[in-house]
């Protein structure tokens, strides 16, 4: 993406880059009939993880209720199984179904391959600069 107004600001180039992620996001989430909650709900579920529904409203910073309609609406499309807790009948575990999985292993592919795109042309050692680099940024925020 190209900045309109040839800002060299930092701020303004990470934000372009912000941006490109976005509309890259955006893409993947209408390929696979995807809500952006669904998309990150997905992500914040390992492939072999068992959560309950608390932790997973506090992976995705939402409250109880607000991720417990995510829950809903994963389940429906049996993307997640959600059963009750043995030691706990009003806690619910979740985890994600073989189609989850599957959704979840394309999603991060086609990550992988935004990364690649950014990444090309840069030699490892520069490249491991960089990303400590941005992370220092982030934790400036």
């Amino acid at each position: 993406m190209r900045n309109i107004l040839g800002d060299e600001r930092l701020i303004a180039i990470l934000g372009e880059i912000g941006k490109g992620i976005l509309v890259h996001e955006h893409k993947i989430r209408k390929k696979l009939g995807l809500t952006e909650a669904e998309y990150k709900g997905i992500l914040c579920i390992g492939e072999e993880e068992k959560i309950t529904c608390q932790e997973f409203s506090n992976r995705m910073d939402l409250s109880v209720s607000r991720g417990s309609r995510v829950v809903d609406r994963l389940c429906v499309k049996k993307i997640i199984k959600r059963v009750d807790c043995d030691s706990d009948r009003r806690c619910k575990n979740i985890w994600l179904t073989i189609k989850g999985k599957k959704i979840r292993q394309e999603i991060a592919a086609e990550i992988q391959n935004i990364e690649d795109v950014l990444t090309a042309g840069y030699p490892d050692a520069k490249l491991i600069l960089l990303k400590s680099d941005l992370k220092r940024l982030c934790g400036q925020l």
